[in-house]
């Protein structure tokens, strides 16, 4: 389809640009090989025709959310989040404009399999090229995501868009990979820290740039005069995605201010909590893990409850006790502010807030102290955004022209 021309190493038509304004007037152009309005509304029929189906390698809330992630209103906000405001009139002084640098390549997670398809998602919509390596360590939900776009009745005009997807599954070892950093100008790597080392040392463009999203934790902060039903489902929604295993599920909880009287009854609320938000029944293998879990801590210290059906081992003690390396246990401490601080992790990523004034300056000063990058409601604690960890990549797939009269 020509509308959905890709970048290569020849001049690439590009479609009108698409005007946003940002609060102080100024308005930046932003480039497509494609008519953006056209992209929105195929998204918006491919979303209505996936949302029938799901794929089996996907569960319910991946596909839930992968789905959200196509409506043409997130898509545009995401933007706009960026570039600011999208506006149709010619009222701003042009200050910049931004045009896809050309091919981006991204390695992507194996632990959370989910940001694969979400990012390739966010790189097709910029315009460029786009390799995606997948793993064989974890289910491939890109490569189930382009067959069922490409597959599914109501969705082909969208399905055009990811046509010269480079998508492919293979190791570390893999000449592919070199050959990939090579010929890039945007690598963005998830993974170990030595993962990402390997591949930026790898020869590439001199102009090119490389964003690693490496090894880190996250944790849950909850006020517990601040807890209600809907704190209880988030928590046990959010966990059970990942168990411990992803970057942004909660490796524990701390409760500021609360007594540990108070943290066995949040536990207590969180099981009776648990049905509503978590419907599916685990796998045998999980219950059986977290048997062991349970049995781990309570060895440890930790007085421990079973979340209904075995989902979770729910854990409550002092933030001094030993934590296991779980998957599916769930640990939950009283602390003060200051002792929640100086036991953060040093790669802290994510602190998922349950409390009454986020936005105090109280909270601002605190996280000063720690690496934290994101400080978001409990619900959006896996929510992949156009800005991650601290990084405004997305933005950065694009080379910005600077227009001054």
């Amino acid at each position: 389809m020509a509308g959905y021309q890709r970048l290569n190493s020849g001049a690439v038509p590009m479609s009108e640009p698409v005007r946003f304004r940002s609060r102080d007037g100024h308005d930046t152009l932003v480039w497509f090989p494609f008519d953006l309005d056209r992209f929105l509304a195929d998204a918006a029929r491919a979303r209505n025709a996936l949302v029938r189906q799901v794929p089996p390698e996907f569960n319910r809330n991946e596909w839930a959310y992968l789905i959200t992630m196509l409506a043409p209103s997130h898509i545009l906000s995401s933007m706009e989040q960026i570039f600011g405001r999208r506006v149709d009139d010619a009222d701003g002084v042009v200050r910049w404009d931004a045009v896809p640098r050309g091919s981006v390549a991204i390695w992507a997670p194996g632990n959370v399999s989910l940001l694969a398809p979400l990012v390739m998602l966010a790189a097709v919509v910029s315009g460029n090229q786009v390799r995606l390596k997948g793993t064989s360590r974890a289910a491939d939900l890109s490569g189930a995501f382009l067959r069922a776009l490409r597959g599914t009745v109501g969705a082909e005009s969208f399905a055009t868009c990811f046509t010269s997807v480079e998508h492919a599954v293979f190791d570390r070892t893999d000449p592919r990979s070199a050959t990939w950093a090579a010929e890039s100008l945007v690598r963005v790597v998830f993974g170990s820290d030595a993962a990402a080392q390997a591949i930026h040392g790898m020869p590439h463009p001199l102009e090119s740039i490389g964003f690693s999203f490496t090894d880190r934790r996250s944790e849950a902060w909850i006020e517990f005069g601040a807890v209600d039903e809907a704190v209880l489902r988030d928590l046990a929604a959010v966990f059970a995605i990942y168990g411990q295993a992803g970057c942004t599920s909660p490796a524990r909880v701390v409760l500021i201010g609360a007594t540990r009287e108070e943290a066995l009854l949040f536990r207590s609320r969180l099981v009776d909590a648990w049905p509503t938000a978590v419907r599916e029944d685990v796998e045998m293998h999980t219950a059986s893990q977290v048997t062991r879990a349970s049995q781990w801590a309570q060895a440890s210290g930790w007085d421990v409850q079973s979340a209904p059906r075995h989902a979770a081992a729910l854990a409550v003690g002092p933030l001094s006790l030993p934590r296991h390396e779980a998957n599916h246990a769930l640990w939950i401490s009283w602390a003060s502010l200051d002792e929640a601080v100086t036991t953060a992790p040093t790669n802290l990523q994510t602190i998922g807030h349950a409390v009454h004034d986020p936005l105090d300056t109280g909270w601002q000063r605190a996280l000063m102290r720690t690496s934290v990058r994101r400080w978001v409601p409990l619900r959006q604690m896996h929510h992949f955004g156009w800005n991650w960890d601290g990084e405004d990549w997305w933005r950065q797939l694009f080379r910005i022209r600077e227009w001054r009269s």
